[in-house]
């Protein structure tokens, strides 16, 4: 993705989850019954 909009000249940034926002994301992928590899590549989580 940020590749992608590299390429096209497209702003592309990813920033650090506060605490609440992970939390939530965790409950979201939790709820949503989601892999968490795709989701943890994509927004850059460790």
């Amino acid at each position: 993705m940020k590749e992608i909009a590299a390429f096209n000249h497209i702003p592309f940034i990813v920033s650090t989850l506060s605490e609440k926002e992970r939390d939530w994301y965790e409950l979201e992928l939790e709820l949503n019954k989601l892999k968490r590899e795709p989701f943890d590549f994509f927004f850059e989580v460790e």
